[in-house]
């Protein structure tokens, strides 16, 4: 479990042709700002899930490797 994050932020970078899930969430016509979205979500203002929403945050910051970690 402790490298869960590592392999998962691996396999989203693997694809570098791949758009951006954010930009899947807008039909690749541009890219959704998940922040926006999230604050938006309590309201009932956003078009997208909360899992969506979290899975575009955490590929923002999703690398091969962190400090720290050695490269897989």
């Amino acid at each position: 479990m402790f490298h869960a994050y590592d392999l998962f932020s691996h396999g989203m970078k693997s694809e570098p042709s791949a758009p951006p899930f954010a930009a899947e969430l807008a039909e690749c016509r541009g890219e959704v700002s998940p922040l926006w979205e999230l604050l938006k979500l309590p309201f009932g203002r956003s078009q997208h899930t909360l899992p969506g929403l979290f899975l575009a945050i955490v590929e923002k910051g999703a690398g091969p490797h962190r400090d720290g970690h050695a490269e897989m």
